[in-house]
């Protein structure tokens, strides 16, 4: 993997960028609420929220970046731990 913004600071690092789904990591709540739990050992994740849910809680500190019409939730330093992320949908709204 090249990133020559990495390799000129460290040459001993890289930088792995890997897009993986996997359905099993999302479920539903009996009270609607949308919930992504995965083990991992990355040491950054990036979910993309699915549209019409809105992040509202996770167990690390995270930061938000809105791609296209996606909320994308970034983790970093998670290490080989669950990530929990609890998502709501969002109102429904009409403009009239």
């Amino acid at each position: 993997v090249s990133n020559p913004e990495v390799s000129q600071s460290d040459p001993e690092r890289y930088c792995l960028d890997t897009t993986f789904r996997h359905g099993p990591s999302y479920y539903l709540t009996d009270d609607g609420l949308l919930v992504f739990n995965r083990l991992t050992s990355y040491t950054r994740i990036e979910v993309v929220v699915p549209q019409g849910f809105i992040p509202v809680s996770s167990d690390h500190e995270t930061l938000y970046e809105w791609q296209d019409d996606n909320v994308v939730v970034k983790i970093t330093d998670v290490g080989k731990t669950t990530v929990n992320l609890v998502m709501a949908p969002l109102p429904e709204t009409s403009v009239e």
